[in-house]
């Protein structure tokens, strides 16, 4: 059912290429899994016999150099003469074999003859000064008293090569009459081993590296390895905790394939196969990056995505070519929204000639059409209306900002200073004061928060301050003013609205504040030296709600330096980004920080401060302040 409700071109291309994809898809997965599996046995096998097979071709050399040496040792003549046929004969045996030494007795006398190859193959003899009494190659074979093959060493008494010696003691005589004659070598470049090794490999970003009975590195791709660390410092240095596996695997004289991690030499994630070389303790590795294991099974799948992903474009093409012919009137449908865009809006699509998907769609397109018209005109009345609105809470502003005093010169003198203001959340707000001279020494101010805010709110604040200083008068205290302003207001409240305030008193003569609280957060006294703190809140009824109410008020001396700082509860209550108030602890904190050059400059620092800490939150209560400086 849901596939008949698409349409044409949905379904069209649903079918064809989407059928095709996963058949694809399922073919590449199949094969590229079947594959992997198949490739990575057969290219494990292949791999390790390669390894081991090459291990075999240098033990076969080194075993021919052995047993040349070995035989030569048990039935030769060493006299010096026939030594000059004998060492020619075991150099020129084998390409391999660089130079080869009889080094007499030293019991007897030191004594060498070493023969070596030239650079164009000739053979030539060397001086027999050679000090050979504490070399590897002549103490390591007269001590064990059987041949073997040395650790490679530089040859400093010969060829100044680095070589790998085979040593072979000769003894003639049998019994209590055998006796020891020397040593006969034949010794192997290294070079001749590594010409070897790279004439096998055969892989790119591939490399063998072989290593002695001992860990040795006798040969590897970075030179500064060779004779100079071992399989298990590489392993270290490079940080391949699977070398070290591998290595003590090599040095056992087992052979076998894993995973060997990150090589430095090609940075590639790699596998490495190890095969010994019996003949002399040694064993060669073979590291290969892991994708060329699987290089020609993803050549392979690569082509089939690709054959497959050209089909899918070829079908592709033919449904697009197809769905054009069905879905002509297709084209009567974009005419008529680039004339909708350009606001034509009477442009009347084509009667359709078929009954289907698009026939539909174009009689519901000249249906949104008139809906469009319809809403556009609905849009314009309404624009008008805001228009009006916005107008009005313009003025409605307008009168509530006239209505708060701006002249503060009026009631500032040689002892006080008087500044504050309002910052409304909306257009027009509830948070009022009010500030006027009761007599010459004495200055009232009043400061309020009415609930809710809009229009409403400016008027039941209006009223406030018309009720104030209609029956504040000077002979009426801050509470005996509040209570009968409550009255008043309560009396002619008709709304759910009411008002916190503070009503209070300077006396420049007595040098006092006196203040009485409806409901409304208890100002703050901040001393010339610092000390800053809330002033005793007070109880008393909301104003507005009960007529009855009664308040009561306190009075505080000040000292010269004093500011008394009012607010409404949007300052404490102001919120950040993450929904946390400012408080009343940095109300204490700003205070005691900002400077008090005037009481207009403690003012506009306040609040300077309280919009960084708001940072990019929408303000949402209306903020009020009133500060006065004490100057005494």
């Amino acid at each position: 059912m849901m596939l008949k409700k698409l349409k044409i071109t949905a379904r069209l291309s649903l079918y064809v290429i989407l059928g095709c994809a996963m058949i694809v898809a399922l073919l590449s997965v199949i094969n590229y899994n079947v594959g992997r599996i198949i490739s990575y046995k057969e290219t494990v096998e292949r791999t390790t016999y390669m390894v081991a097979s090459n291990a075999n071709k240098i033990d076969a050399t080194l075993n021919s150099i052995a047993s040349m040496v070995d035989l030569a040792a048990k039935t030769a003549d060493v006299s010096e003469e026939n030594l000059r046929t004998l060492l020619p004969g075991i150099v020129l045996s084998d390409p391999s074999v660089n130079g080869s030494c009889f080094a007499y007795n030293l019991e007897d006398r030191m004594r060498n003859v070493y023969c070596c190859r030239n650079e164009d193959g000739s053979v030539a003899f060397m001086p027999p000064t050679y000090d050979y009494s504490s070399a590897d190659w002549y103490t390591l074979a007269r001590d064990l008293e059987h041949s073997c093959w040395i650790e490679p060493y530089y040859d400093e008494g010969g060829t100044e090569l680095l070589m790998v010696t085979y040593s072979a003691p000769v003894y003639r005589g049998e019994g209590e009459n055998r006796k020891f004659l020397g040593i006969l070598t034949a010794d192997v470049t290294l070079q001749w081993i590594q010409d070897l090794v790279e004439e096998y490999q055969d892989r790119p970003q591939s490399y063998y590296f072989i290593i002695t009975g001992t860990g040795t590195v006798v040969y590897h791709p970075e030179s500064k390895y060779v004779m100079n660390e071992t399989i298990f410092t590489v392993a270290d240095d490079e940080n391949i905790p699977s070398l070290r596996f591998f290595g003590k695997n090599m040095l056992s004289g087992v052979s076998g394939f894993g995973s060997f991690g990150v090589s430095s030499v090609n940075g590639k994630k790699c596998d490495m196969a190890y095969a010994p070389i019996v003949s002399n303790g040694w064993s060669i590795g073979y590291v290969i990056p892991e994708r060329l294991l699987f290089y020609n099974l993803e050549l392979m799948n690569r082509i089939m995505l690709f054959v497959g992903l050209v089909g899918i474009t070829i079908l592709a093409f033919v449904v697009v070519r197809i769905a054009r012919y069905i879905l002509f009137p297709v084209k009567d449908l974009e005419t008529a929204v680039k004339e909708y865009s350009r606001g034509n809006l009477d442009y009347q699509l084509p009667e359709p000639e078929h009954e289907d998907e698009i026939s539909s769609l174009m009689f519901e397109f000249n249906k949104m059409k008139d809906d469009i018209k319809k809403q556009i005109e609905l849009i314009r009345k309404a624009d008008s209306e805001i228009e009006k609105a916005e107008s009005e809470l313009k003025i409605a502003s307008d009168i509530q900002q006239s209505m708060l005093p701006k002249d503060f010169g009026s009631v500032c003198s040689e002892k006080t200073d008087l500044y504050a203001f309002v910052k409304p959340a909306g257009q027009v707000g509830g948070d009022l004061y009010d500030f006027f001279r009761m007599s010459p020494s004495k200055t009232a101010v009043v400061i309020g928060d009415v609930s809710g805010k809009g229009t409403s709110a400016a008027l039941f604040m209006s009223m406030v301050i018309t009720t104030a200083k209609v029956l504040w008068k000077e002979d009426l205290s801050p509470a005996e003013a509040l209570t009968l302003v409550n009255g008043e207001i309560s009396s002619s409240n008709t709304t759910d609205m009411f008002v916190t305030l503070l009503f209070g008193v300077i006396d420049e003569e007595a040098g006092t504040f006196t203040y009485s609280l409806a409901g409304h957060p208890a100002p703050y006294i901040c001393h010339a030296d610092g000390d800053a703190y809330q002033l005793e809140r007070l109880k008393g009824r909301l104003a507005g709600v009960f007529e009855t109410g009664r308040y009561t008020q306190k009075t505080v001396s000040l000292s010269p330096g004093d500011l008394i700082y009012m607010f409404t509860d949007g300052v404490d209550e102001c919120m950040d980004a993450e929904n946390r108030q400012f408080g009343h602890e940095r109300i204490k904190y700003t205070l005691k920080k900002n400077e008090r050059r005037s009481a207009k400059k403690v003012c506009e620092d306040f609040y300077a401060d309280l919009k960084a800490y708001a940072g990019e939150a929408e303000q949402s209560d209306d903020i009020t302040m009133l500060g006065i400086i004490w100057k005494g």
